[in-house]
This record gives structure tokens, C-alpha cells and sequence, in this order.
């Protein structure tokens, strides 16, 4: 291992290298399986951030599910299907008058109810599902165990298994549409708030209760259909009630766009900008500030909220927007970085050792951290003040992205101007939040990661640390160990961006892991 050599600045030690606190995982054992039990004998085991499980098991030839509190069953078959997210439940055709379901991943059992289930979203959650059934001739709407609407089942109705009609929060907020006579009708928490002479579309609610959708007040003329909704206002019109991407952030940003690179419509925060081309870099500080990119007879324009700017770059590289509408970013021009600070680009380019700045991150208002990599040495700065200096072997110094790291890596182009680095140099490792270096540590293969999940500027890292021992980062705060736990079990990781919660056996029994 090569030696590293630190230069660390005392004035700017708090602002940029983060203390580890030391918390260690607490550990609680949910229950112990002895002899030949059903639980040691599990098909499917899931539990919820409390500790609360849900078991799927067969005895004797029959179905059940067993939970903390009950249990139901015995069915002729369980079924788990996945489509818009996953679902449970006894499908047995003969079985349609008593009907249980649960969210695939989740531990909360709803019905009963009647009939065939023909569709089913769980917005992504871990515990909630709404579920279109038919029984007889009806069709029965519910969200979890609510009856929200019936209708009756003529030749002319056509259930759309993938029709998404519902959507839902991870802690339970709901957003959905029903129809009755010639409208459709919106609810938020139950609570009826938009009718439409035309389906909804778009739907989506967040942590905090807002809501963001697509809908129609009148009879759709021409390419002046439908209007955007958000808890903020209303924007529009839009052509259709769908878009290339769409979302609400837990931010309370929101956006909606159709991209062709020839003439993309796109509305953030309710402010519409149309006919741009190229349009990018998306980002979201919260719901009243954004910034994008794109060209017009073409210029390259930034818009920051009402504002527009021009610049001349080739490329440019980790925008950012705050609060208060400050914002910047990097842009690459004749081989030389630049910074591009509320519409100006600063006259001198970021350079030292012979070479060009490598960028990691910079604020809204204009500091950056950046490296500079020579043959056998790297330095890292924040702005002008040297950091920190290692001299590494053959080449060996990696900076990868925290997408790169991901289980299942998101395909959204919009970001809240976070930025999550993984830093190896030999053998000594470092994540970068937010131009905040943790402390260093033994550095790890991808290979090593077993989950990997980020929320802005929060992170959490599990990696296999060996025979019955896994590490665990999060946050730029710890880096703590757990050990003799048999395997991490197939269950959701519950992070709040404070704290995680998740689960494994240990001693041959089931133990919640919390930090």
C-alpha cells in the first residue's frame, strides 16, 4: 500500500471532512425458530421497519399467511405475481368469495373481499396496494381494504390491468381516480378535490401529502386538453395526460416533460417553458426554484426560474440551484474547466500541476471541490485550499458516481443538485457527499455491495465484509460492522435518511438490525 500523505485545513475541517459518531447497530431478536416449525420451513418471510412479519407457508398441503397478530388461510394456492409492483394472494377461482392480498413486499394483510383481481398498483411502496377486482357482475375498486367505487360489468367495460388509477406514499397518503356516470373524479386522502370529462393521468403524492396530476375540466379540443395540477396551482394546457417523465420529488418539486430534442415541452414547479430543444440537466432545489438547459437558434441557454442565461461551453457538468436561486455549475471550453456562477463565467480556468480540474461538485453559490490527477499523484481542493494529497501505485485510484454503486439504478434525469461519490485510492476508501469527504477507511470492491440506496443527500451502503460479517456506511457519519449473522434476508431496507432498519438471521434466529 502506497503511503498517503494528508494536507488537511483546520479552517475548513468541519465544513469538509465529517466526524464519525460512532453509533453502533442495535440489535433485537424478532423471534427463534425451533424444530421443524413453519417458520423455519418458510416459502416467504417479510417483516416492516417495527418488526411486525409476515410469513407464507404451506401445512399440509394448504396456504396460509401468518403474521405477529393472525393468521389466514388455508388456501389451495398463493399466488405472487409482479406488473405495476408486486401482489399476494390466494387466487384459487373457487376461493373468490373470501379473498386476502397484500403488497408483495409488505407485511400488512387486507380483505377480505370478492372476486378475480385483475389489477393492482402499490405505488412503489413497501406496504400499500390498491386492487381492481370482478366478482359476479361487478367490478370492485379498493385502496388497501377501502371500497372506494363499484361498477357494474357491461360488454362495453374493458378492465386495464395496467391502468394507473392509484397511487400512494410511503407512509400512506393516496391519490386516486374513479369514474361515475360521464366523469371521473380525483380523491387525495379520500377526500374528492378535481373532477374530469377525461381520465387522470400522471398521478403521484408524496410523504407530505401533496399531490401532483393530469387531468381534463372540458372536452379535449386539439392540443389544449388537459392541465397539470400540483397542491401549488395549475399549469397548462398540455397535450396528453402523460409524459416521457413526470413526478413529484419529497422536495415538493414537481415536474412533467415530453422530450424529442426538437421541440420538448417541459413544466416544473407549474412554469411552463415550450418548444426548446435539447432540454436537460433538470433540477429541482425545491417547489419554487429549477434550473435546465437547452438551445434555441442555437444559443445554449440555462433557465433558472424565470431567468434566462447564455453561455458557450462544449459541456458542462454538475448544475446546481439553492433556495434562494443562486446556482452554478462547471463547463468544459478549449480543454480548460470554468465555473459559471449566477451567470458569469469566472475569467480564469480551474488548473494546477500541468493539468485540468476534474470536477466533483460545486454549491449553488459557487465552491467547488475538484481533483487533479498527475501520473502518480492526486489533490483534491476546495476552491483554492488543498485538501488533501496521495500518491497512489499503476494507475490505481477510482472515483466512482453512487448510481454506479446502486442494486437497481434509477433511470430519472432529474436531480435535487445532490452528489454521492465513492473514492478509492489503493487500498484506503472515502465517500463524498455534497463535497463533504468521510473519514477514510478500508476501501471496497463493487462486488462486495449487497444494497446501496440514496435519498438526496442521504446514503446508505451494506457490503459483505467476509464469512458472516457485513459492514455498513452510511451517511459519512458511520461505518459500523455486524458479526455471525448467517445472511441478510430478502426484505425491503427501511431508510428514513437518519436511520436504517433491516434484517437477517443470527444464531439461527430472525434479528432486526437497526442504526
Amino acid at each position: 500500500m502506497s503511503r498517503l500523505r494528508f494536507y488537511l485545513v483546520l479552517m475548513y475541517l468541519s465544513l469538509f471532512i465529517a466526524a464519525c459518531n460512532g453509533r453502533r447497530v442495535k440489535e433485537q431478536m424478532i423471534f427463534a425458530p425451533v424444530g421443524d416449525s413453519l417458520v423455519r420451513q418458510h416459502l416467504n418471510i417479510l417483516f416492516d421497519a417495527s418488526g411486525n412479519y409476515c410469513i407464507n407457508a404451506e401445512k399440509n398441503g394448504l396456504h396460509y399467511f401468518y403474521t405477529a397478530h393472525d393468521t389466514f388461510g388455508g388456501f389451495k394456492t398463493i399466488e405472487s405475481i409482479s406488473g405495476r409492483g408486486s401482489i399476494q394472494w390466494n387466487s384459487d377461482s373457487s376461493e373468490q368469495e373470501k379473498v386476502y392480498f397484500k403488497n408483495g413486499k409488505g407485511v400488512e394483510i387486507y380483505g377480505p373481499i370478492k372476486g378475480k383481481i385483475t389489477n393492482w398498483t402499490d405505488g412503489s411502496t413497501t406496504q400499500h396496494l390498491a386492487v381492481i377486482s370482478v366478482y359476479k357482475d361487478s367490478i370492485f375498486y379498493y385502496v388497501d381494504s377501502c371500497l372506494v367505487a363499484v361498477k357494474k360489468l357491461t360488454p362495453d367495460i374493458n378492465v386495464n390491468p395496467y391502468d394507473p388509477w392509484c397511487d400512494f406514499s410511503e407512509n400512506g397518503h393516496n391519490i386516486y381516480y374513479v369514474k361515475r356516470s360521464a366523469l371521473y373524479y380525483l380523491f387525495v386522502d379520500n377526500k374528492m378535490i378535481d373532477s374530469s370529462v377525461k381520465e387522470y393521468g400522471s398521478l403521484a403524492v408524496n410523504n407530505n401529502g401533496n399531490y401532483f396530476f393530469v387531468g381534463c375540466k372540458r372536452k379535449p379540443v386539439a392540443n389544449d386538453a388537459y392541465m397539470i395540477h400540483t397542491s401549488d396551482g395549475t399549469t397548462g394546457p398540455v397535450i396528453s395526460s402523460f409524459a416521457n417523465q413526470s413526478g413529484l420529488m419529497e422536495n415538493n418539486a414537481s415536474y412533467f416533460f415530453n422530450l424529442s430534442g426538437d421541440d420538448d415541452d417541459v413544466v416544473f414547479n407549474n412554469c411552463m417553458v415550450r418548444g426548446t430543444k435539447n432540454a436537460g440537466n433538470f433540477t429541482l432545489a425545491d417547489s419554487k426554484n429549477f434550473l435546465f438547459t437547452y438551445t434555441n437558434a442555437g444559443k445554449s441557454i440555462v433557465k433558472v426560474n424565470g431567468r434566462k442565461y447564455e453561455y458557450d461551453f462544449e459541456n458542462i457538468y454538475y448544475p446546481n440551484v439553492d433556495a434562494k436561486g443562486n446556482f452554478s455549475f462547471y463547463g468544459l471550453k478549449d480543454y480548460y474547466l470554468y465555473k459559471y456562477v449566477n451567470g458569469k463565467m469566472q475569467s480564469a480556468p480551474i488548473s494546477k500541476y500541468g493539468v485540468r480540474a476534474e470536477p466533483l461538485y460545486i454549491t449553488a453559490t459557487g465552491s467547488s471541490l475538484h481533483y487533479f490527477k498527475t501520473d502518480d499523484s492526486v489533490y483534491f481542493y476546495q476552491d483554492e485550499i488543498l485538501l488533501m494529497s496521495a500518491k497512489y501505485h499503476r494507475g490505481n485510484i477510482t472515483v466512482t458516481p453512487f448510481e454506479d454503486l446502486l442494486m437497481m439504478p434509477g433511470n430519472s434525469n432529474v436531480s435535487d443538485g445532490s452528489s454521492i461519490w465513492y473514492l478509492k485510492i489503493d487500498t484506503v476508501g472515502y465517500m463524498v457527499c455534497n463535497g463533504q469527504f468521510s473519514k477514510p477507511f478500508s476501501a471496497f470492491d463493487r462486488d462486495s455491495v449487497m444494497e446501496a440506496q440514496s435519498s438526496g443527500s442521504h446514503y446508505f451502503l451494506v457490503l459483505n465484509a467476509g464469512p458472516k460479517r457485513y459492514r455498513i456506511l452510511m451517511n459519512n457519519k458511520i461505518d459500523a460492522v455486524i458479526d455471525k449473522v448467517e445472511r441478510l434476508i430478502y426484505n425491503p431496507y427501511f431508510f428514513d435518511g437518519k436511520h436504517l432498519t433491516f434484517y437477517g438471521i443470527k444464531n439461527h434466529a430472525y434479528y432486526q438490525f437497526y442504526l
